[in-house]
């Protein structure tokens, strides 16, 4: 039983070991694409959904609603790439108006807020991205695991973030903590 649990460990061990290797080589390469675009959001799903990525190692999360909700997601950035190219990055996002946002509702059969959820997520990696882009051309190291991502996002957003960002993430706390202006 033992001998279980030894080569147990050591699988789960390696197969973490796989997830953070392929991690760190993800965040690398989004620290040298000069733009983030649709396209390489697209990119990174397609990895983690694909043979390759570092999903398929977890044999329950092919089902698990994580999985179904990356799958949506998919679903609506090929929408909206058909809808307003491969090279969209987050202005010409945020700038989307009603028509562009009717039709990819009905091409992906989503509600607007779907579409809402995706500009906020874009807007988080586009924050990372920045983020990265900032580390690299200041000679600091790359992520290599989600637990360094999460601090240099805490540590980094202040010099990459613009006074708009600022502001906005200031109004959400506030609101978050009950206080309005």
């Amino acid at each position: 039983m033992h001998k279980i649990r030894s080569t147990f460990g050591m699988e789960s061990k390696s197969k973490s070991q796989v997830q953070n290797d392929l991690y760190a080589s993800q965040m690398a390469q989004m620290a040298q694409t000069p733009t983030l675009t649709l396209l390489h959001y697209l990119d990174q799903i397609n990895e983690g959904l694909g043979s390759g990525g570092w999903k398929s190692y977890v044999p329950f999360l092919k089902s698990s609603d994580a999985m179904k909700e990356i799958q949506k997601t998919k679903e609506i950035v090929e929408a909206t790439t058909s809808i307003m190219g491969q090279d969209v990055g987050i202005d010409e996002l945020r700038e989307m108006d009603k028509k562009e946002k009717l039709k990819i509702c009905i091409k992906a059969g989503i509600e607007l807020q779907d579409i809402n959820l995706l500009v906020q997520q874009f807007s988080s990696l586009e924050l990372l991205h920045r983020i990265l882009r900032y580390r690299t051309e200041n000679d600091l190291p790359i992520p290599s695991s989600e637990e360094d991502a999460k601090m240099v996002l805490q540590r980094d957003a202040r010099f990459v973030m613009t006074e708009q960002e600022k502001k906005e993430v200031k109004r959400v706390q506030q609101k978050a903590m009950g206080r309005r202006r």
